[in-house]
C-alpha cells in the first residue's frame, strides 16, 4: 500500500518483447522487480496504474497547470536532459532507455541506453544529418514521442530546454570539451586501434548494411573516422545554437569590480538573435514571469548601467516569433 508501494522501481521503454503498453501505446519491460517474481505483482500493477495516471494528465486540459499538470509526475531537470542528449546527439533510437521512480518520488529519466545509431552514424531516417531537429523517426513512428510532443506544447517545458541548453553549452556540451573528448578517447585507442582494423577490416566499408552513413567509402583510416566525428560534433552543434534564442553576455564577471564600473550587456552571436528588447532586474529575479510576463521589477535596457554596491543581476532578451508570439532568450 501506499506510500511503501510507490517506489523504488525501473522500467525500460522499448520497441520489441514489452510486458506491458500504456494507455497510450508506449511499450515498457520492467526492470526492477522483474515480471517473473510472482510477489511482486501488485507493484507491477501499481506502477503501469501510475504510468496511466501521468498520460491522463498529460493529455489532459489543464496539464501546463504547474502544481496539478504533469510536472506532478516528472522529474522534470532529468526529462529535459534525456530529451536535450537525444536531440544533440540525433538518436533515432531515443525511444529505448530507463527510467526510474523512487518511494514518494517522480518519474526520472536515465541511464541513457541505445545510443549505437547516434552521433551520425546511421542513414536511419536521415540520422547522419547535422541539420533539422530529430523529429522524423519518432514522429512517424510514434511511440512515447507522444509525451514529448504535448510536453513541448508547454511555453514553460520549452523555456526551461533553452535554458538549460545554454547552460550546457557552457560545460558539458562546450564544443572545446566534446572535441577534447574526442581527441583523448582517439589517443588512448591509438595503439589498439591498429590491431582492431587489422582484425576486422572495418574501414571503407560498410558494419551494417542499409543503415551506414554516407560517405563511409571515404572514411578508409581511423584518423579520418576521428575528423569525421569532429565535424559532425561541430556543425551539429552550431545548428541547434542557431535555432536557440540568443542569452545576453555581460561584460563584467562575477566578483570584485570598482564603484561605478559599468555593466555592459549584448546578445552572444553564438546563438540566433532575437528582434527584441533586453531586459534587466537589480536584484536577482527572473524578468521573465511564468507564463511569459515581463517582470514588473524588470527594465529595459538602453546603456550602460553603473554599479556602486554588491548587485545581483538577471537578464533575458524577449522577442517576437514570426508568428507574434512572444519568446524569451535564456
Amino acid at each position: 500500500e501506499e506510500p511503501e508501494i510507490t517506489g523504488g522501481y525501473v522500467l525500460q521503454t522499448t520497441n520489441i518483447d514489452e510486458h506491458f503498453y500504456s494507455r497510450r501505446g508506449v511499450k515498457f519491460k520492467f526492470v526492477d522487480p522483474k515480471r517473473q517474481e510472482r510477489e511482486f505483482s501488485k507493484q507491477r500493477a501499481w506502477i503501469r496504474n501510475h504510468i496511466n495516471d501521468f498520460e491522463s494528465v498529460l493529455f489532459g486540459r489543464d496539464y501546463k497547470d504547474p502544481e496539478e499538470g504533469f510536472r506532478k509526475f516528472i522529474d522534470l531537470p532529468s526529462h529535459i536532459d534525456y530529451d536535450i542528449f537525444r536531440e544533440f546527439t540525433r538518436n533515432i533510437d531515443g525511444a529505448s532507455t530507463f527510467m526510474s521512480l523512487e518511494r514518494g518520488g517522480k518519474l526520472e529519466m536515465g541511464p541513457l541506453w541505445d545510443y549505437n545509431q547516434s552521433l551520425g552514424m546511421t542513414s536511419l531516417w536521415r540520422g547522419w544529418e547535422t541539420n533539422g531537429w530529430n523529429e522524423a523517426y519518432m514522429t512517424q513512428v510514434g511511440h512515447w514521442a507522444k509525451w514529448w510532443q504535448r510536453m513541448d506544447g508547454d511555453d514553460e517545458y520549452q523555456q526551461a530546454w533553452i535554458d538549460r541548453w545554454v547552460e550546457l553549452r557552457d560545460g558539458y556540451l562546450s564544443t572545446q570539451k566534446l572535441l577534447g573528448d574526442v581527441d583523448a578517447t582517439a589517443e588512448y585507442l591509438q595503439e589498439s586501434q591498429a590491431r582492431n582494423f587489422e582484425r576486422w577490416k572495418l574501414l571503407g566499408r560498410v558494419a551494417w548494411s542499409g543503415r551506414e552513413a554516407p560517405g563511409w567509402r571515404d572514411r578508409d583510416t581511423f584518423d579520418k573516422e576521428v575528423a569525421w566525428m569532429h565535424n559532425w560534433l561541430d556543425e551539429r552543434l552550431k545548428w541547434i545554437d542557431a535555432h536557440v534564442p540568443a542569452p545576453p553576455k555581460l561584460n563584467l564577471d562575477t566578483g570584485p569590480i570598482e564603484a561605478g564600473a559599468k555593466l555592459k550587456i549584448v546578445e552572444d552571436p553564438q546563438y540566433e538573435p532575437l528582434d527584441g528588447t533586453i531586459y534587466v532586474t537589480m536584484d536577482g529575479m527572473d524578468p521573465r514571469l511564468t507564463g511569459g510576463g515581463i517582470n514588473p521589477q524588470a527594465i529595459p535596457y538602453a546603456e550602460p548601467i553603473p554599479l556602486h554596491s554588491t548587485t545581483t543581476i538577471a537578464v533575458r532578451t524577449r522577442g517576437e516569433t514570426r508568428r507574434g508570439v512572444a519568446r524569451w532568450g535564456a
